[in-house]
């Protein structure tokens, strides 16, 4: 492959992509998400089009334009209702962590077993030590 298809390969996607987002009104865009959003909505928009056996319309550089615009609007579309919910207060979240520790037992539960004492080995105890010559 050249080098001017392979530009043109990721321009028409960057392009597409950087037309969805700010349709969309994406936050936190960037060019590399634009490029990813294009490339995956090309794909998508083209998926629909052959599973509904639509007419393509117009091509753009060997890509269809309408499929590949509707589609890249849907994956920024996704991609922005996707961000917004994860930042939603109103989220459905679980139990708290400590909550959630203590049922199962873990690392951090209130109600975790106390240590067990500490094994001396036979022949290693205080009286062994004060008998050491070291210690008189």
């Amino acid at each position: 492959m050249s080098i001017p298809a392979l530009l043109e390969l990721l321009a028409v996607p960057s392009l597409y992509g950087c037309a969805a987002c700010l349709a969309i009104g994406l936050s936190l865009f960037s060019p590399g998400k634009a490029a990813l959003i294009g490339m995956c909505g090309i794909v998508v928009g083209f998926a629909i089009w052959s599973a509904l056996d639509l007419p393509s319309g117009p091509w753009l550089s060997d890509f269809p334009l309408i499929p590949s615009l509707v589609g890249t609007l849907l994956v920024a579309f996704s991609v922005e209702l996707v961000t917004e919910a994860r930042k939603s207060p109103f989220r459905i979240t679980g139990p708290r962590a400590e909550e959630a520790a203590a049922r199962r037992g873990g690392a951090g539960a209130q109600s975790a077993p106390e240590a067990a004492p500490a094994v001396q080995r036979p022949g290693h105890d205080d009286q062994a030590a004060a008998q050491s010559p070291g210690a008189h």
